[in-house]
Order: structure tokens, then sequence, then C-alpha cells
């Protein structure tokens, strides 16, 4: 028997270790009252549809069945995995998505997994062939952390490097339809069921600020140097806090199992300071709901917990909007609002980003003085006052329509309530 090469043997590990952690992703997915009809298999022959006397021999298939039988699959996940140290090319794509086409009956789809990522042919061919493309290495982590990314664009920017081989990470990256997603996500597109699944209960922006104004009636409204501090202090006092230099997608992270927040010690300290209400925003909302998931018995797998797409971006956009009122509260924020409209003769009772020199010059001045009253980023401010409607830009912005209504920040009945108060 001829001995297998040192890179066979990579290969073979690397082929296991996918295999192993995929099907423990899939078996620890128990739902009460739901069937779940799928099995995972490692170098499962199939016969070829063109040449019957030709067997397949993919990496790694998993079969999906539309009954408890689990005879004949209804739908088939095949994956390639290949530890190489070059960037998977056209060649060897091309060979992978032929043989898909030879596979037994229709309702084949295919997963490239990848430890050096892919050329830019292939990233565009799987777009139109409808191929999943995933990078990790034999070292990554496939625990699912609740992570405070930038933003959609640099996030994207950054995960397409690693997605190209030019940059690397420790979780996976997931490529499929033009966007990035979780391995969770993908498994659930193509239909096995991921129960452990956070579920995130709706919540609006007035819920959001009720919220945020029972924490801060303790703190009366005074934003000081210590103010962030006094907030950390009210919502998170048996959490630990800690700086550190972080990958550069990432601002910061939540661990709720062993109380931690991390921020990136590499930003600037508007940045900092709306990560940390950011990551309040998460304890104070959330939680609960994780902390119920993660106790379940506590065994290792319950790390594994799965924030689908959906669900990640509404427990973002919820932390986002809870950093937003914590950090610009409504009564203060709404007086020096109003002091700066009337410092700066801006009558129309909100700002308009647009092609106009002093509209340009009104938002500049206005946002720059919030920016340094609440030490926050000019970005974050303008989330703020978008969120107050009290910013317009784009294709929305009309002056002159907008001009015959004047609608004036002092009909605004919330704002005229506060103001009373103050």
């Amino acid at each position: 028997m001829a001995k297998k090469s040192s890179n066979q043997h990579k290969g073979d590990s690397f082929e296991k270790l996918v295999f192993t952690k995929l099907k423990k992703l899939i078996e620890s997915q128990d739902i009460p009252g739901v069937s779940r009809y799928n099995e995972i298999f490692l170098h499962k022959q199939y016969t070829s549809k063109t040449a019957p006397d030709v067997m397949l021999n993919p990496d790694i298939t998993i079969e999906i069945y539309s009954n408890s039988d689990k005879k004949i699959w209804s739908n088939l996940l095949v994956v390639e995995c290949k530890n190489h140290k070059r960037k998977i090319d056209n060649s060897i794509y091309r060979e992978f998505v032929g043989n898909l086409a030879d596979y037994p009956r229709s309702g084949v789809r295919g997963i490239m997994i990848s430890s050096a990522g892919f050329t830019q042919q292939v990233i565009t061919l799987a777009q139109s062939d409808n191929i999943a493309l995933v990078v990790l290495s034999e070292h990554s982590d496939w625990e699912t952390i609740i992570w405070r990314q930038i933003n959609s664009f640099e996030q994207n920017q950054f995960k397409y490097k690693i997605l190209t081989g030019e940059a690397s990470t420790n979780y996976p990256i997931v490529y499929c339809e033009n966007s990035f997603i979780t391995i969770s996500d993908l498994l659930l597109e193509c239909g096995i069921p991921m129960s452990k699944a956070l579920q995130v209960p709706f919540m609006d922006d007035d819920e959001i600020c009720k919220r945020v104004d029972d924490i801060l009636q303790d703190t009366r409204y005074l934003i000081k140097e210590n103010f962030i501090n006094r907030c950390f202090s009210l919502i998170a006092a048996n959490y630990k806090f800690d700086f550190v230099e972080m990958q550069e997608d990432c601002l910061g992270k939540c661990d709720f199992k062993e109380h931690v927040i991390t921020i990136n010690s590499a930003l600037s300290e508007h940045r900092q300071n709306f990560t940390i209400a950011h990551e309040l925003g998460h304890i104070a909302l959330h939680s609960s709901i994780v902390k119920d998931l993660l106790s379940i018995e506590d065994r290792e797998s319950d790390k594994d917990t799965i924030i689908s797409r959906s669900t990640h971006g509404r427990m973002e956009y919820q932390a986002n909007t809870f950093a937003s009122f914590l950090l610009m509260p409504n009564i203060p924020f709404y007086i020096e609002v109003n002091k700066l409209f009337k410092e700066n003769r801006i009558t129309t009772g909100r700002l308009y980003h647009d092609y106009q020199p002093c509209n340009i010059r009104d938002c500049n001045v206005v946002v720059g003085a919030l920016s340094s009253k609440f030490n926050v980023s000019q970005e974050a401010v303008i989330v703020r006052l978008k969120c107050a409607k009290l910013y317009i830009e784009g294709d929305r912005c009309n002056p002159l329509k907008e001009h015959f209504r004047r609608v004036t920040i002092g009909s605004n009945e919330t704002y005229n309530q506060y103001l009373c108060r103050s």
C-alpha cells in the first residue's frame, strides 16, 4: 500500500476537522416537536449520472430528506475542503462545479472550504453558480460571539480581504449569493433547522428610550467627563472591563458567560465611548436572553450559540439605538440642539445635508458642536439627529418643499415637554 504524502495527510486532517465541527453543529440543534431529517457523511461515494461505473468521491456530504425514512435525499450539500497554501484557482473550482452536475439527481448545492482563500475569478464565478465559499484555518474558532463591528462597508471590506487571501482571521468567513453570512445561516438556508438561534423580541425606539430614561434618572441627565463610567456602574456593575488590541474589523465584544466587556484599544476616544455604550446596550437589553440560553446544563456545546443574520442585525440595531440615547439623552440633547439652532439662525427646524453651501455649513457647525459636547463621533451625532428627524440628506432633501411645510423644532411635542422639564 502506497504511503500518503504530507499534503494528503494535511488534507485528510482538515476534512476530518471540518466534518467534526459541522456534525457537532448540526447534531446539537435539537428542536422539541420538530423532526430533523438529515445526515452528514465523510467520504461517502455516489454513482455518476453520466457514467454509472464511475463513483464520485466528495469530501463531505449532507443529505436532507423529506421524511423520516431517510432513504432518498431530496437535497444534497457537497462540501469540498482544500487545505492549500495557495488560493483556490479556476482549475480547481471548475473541476468541483463540473462534478456537481454529475450527481444522480437534482437538488445539489456546492460549498467550497479553503484555508488560503480564493482568486477573484473564482469569487465572480461562484456568485453566478450559487456556490458558497468558506475561508477558515485549522485553528479557526467556531464559537459565536456577539461582535461590535465598525460598519457594514468596512466590515465587508475586511472580510473580502480574507476571502481573497489578503488577510486572516480566527473565525470562519462565509460568502454566499454576494453577501457574507455565518455557517449557521448557510445551513439554515439549505434546509437544516438551527434551533439554538437566539430569538430577540422586537423593541421600538420609544421603548428603548424609556429603558434608557429609567437608568438615567440616577444621573439627573448630567453630562460630565465621568458620565459613561457612571452609566457603566449602573448597568454592568458585575462586569470586568478591558482594553486590548483587537482585529481591525472589531470595535469590541461582550462575553455574557464570563462577564467581560472588551474594547479595541486602538479606537479613538469617541469610538471607544460609543462602543462601551453599545456593549452596555447588549447587557441591558439582551443579557437575560443569552444567559437563559447559555445556562442549559453548562456544557461546552452551549458556547456554540447561533446568532442568525436577521437576529444579529436586530441586536445590533437595538444596541446602537440604546447607545445613542445613553450618550445623548433626550433632555440635554434637545436643549443643546435648540441652542445651536438659535445661535446659527437655523429657522427651518432641521438640518439639510445637500449641495447648498449654507446648509453644508450648518450641518458641519451643529454636528461638530454636538460631537464635542457629548464626546461622541460625528457619525453617532448624525444618526441621533436622523432618529429625531432633525437631519435630512440625499434624495429626501428638498428645502423648497420643506420651506412651505415649516415643520419647526418647536412644534415637536416631545421636545417642548423636555424644555418645560429643564
